[in-house]
Protein backbone atom coordinates (compact mmCIF):
# COMPACT_ATOMS: atom_id res chain seq x y z
CA UNK A 1 0.00 0.00 0.00
CA UNK A 2 1.50 3.01 -1.19
CA UNK A 3 1.76 6.25 1.74
CA UNK A 4 -1.36 8.09 0.26
CA UNK A 5 -3.51 5.30 0.66
CA UNK A 6 -1.61 4.32 4.06
CA UNK A 7 -2.79 8.27 4.98
CA UNK A 8 -6.20 8.30 3.39
CA UNK A 9 -6.91 4.65 5.13
CA UNK A 10 -5.63 6.37 9.12
CA UNK A 11 -7.96 9.47 7.94
CA UNK A 12 -11.11 7.35 7.59
CA UNK A 13 -10.52 5.10 10.04
CA UNK A 14 -9.82 8.68 12.27
CA UNK A 15 -13.02 10.10 10.87
CA UNK A 16 -15.01 6.51 11.62
CA UNK A 17 -13.46 6.75 15.36
CA UNK A 18 -14.52 10.24 16.21
CA UNK A 19 -18.25 9.79 14.93
CA UNK A 20 -18.53 6.29 17.33
CA UNK A 21 -16.96 8.85 20.13
CA UNK A 22 -19.28 11.50 19.61
CA UNK A 23 -22.61 9.41 18.77
CA UNK A 24 -21.97 7.04 21.97
CA UNK A 25 -21.14 9.72 24.46
CA UNK A 26 -23.98 12.45 23.52
CA UNK A 27 -25.96 13.44 26.51
CA UNK A 28 -28.50 11.11 24.63
CA UNK A 29 -26.82 7.80 26.11
CA UNK A 30 -27.19 7.75 29.45
CA UNK A 31 -26.27 3.84 29.74
CA UNK A 32 -24.15 1.51 28.03
CA UNK A 33 -27.42 -0.40 26.66
CA UNK A 34 -28.61 2.94 24.63
CA UNK A 35 -24.68 3.66 23.57
CA UNK A 36 -24.96 0.03 21.98
CA UNK A 37 -28.54 0.33 20.68
CA UNK A 38 -26.73 3.46 18.58
CA UNK A 39 -23.91 1.98 17.62
CA UNK A 40 -26.06 -0.66 16.34
CA UNK A 41 -28.13 1.58 14.29
CA UNK A 42 -24.64 2.97 12.91
CA UNK A 43 -23.60 -0.22 12.01
CA UNK A 44 -27.14 -0.96 10.58
CA UNK A 45 -27.03 2.13 8.40
CA UNK A 46 -23.64 1.38 6.97
CA UNK A 47 -21.60 3.86 8.70
CA UNK A 48 -18.93 1.30 10.16
CA UNK A 49 -18.06 -2.46 9.91
CA UNK A 50 -18.66 -5.27 11.46
CA UNK A 51 -15.46 -4.88 12.65
CA UNK A 52 -15.33 -1.30 13.85
CA UNK A 53 -18.77 -2.38 15.40
CA UNK A 54 -16.77 -4.90 17.42
CA UNK A 55 -14.42 -2.67 18.51
CA UNK A 56 -16.24 0.34 20.12
CA UNK A 57 -18.33 -2.22 21.74
CA UNK A 58 -15.35 -3.35 23.50
CA UNK A 59 -14.88 0.04 24.40
CA UNK A 60 -18.40 0.62 25.67
CA UNK A 61 -18.35 -2.65 28.05
CA UNK A 62 -14.50 -2.18 29.44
Amino acid sequence: MGRREQDHARAQQQAVDDCIRETVGSPDCTSDVEALAKLSEIRAKGDITDDEFRRAKEKILH
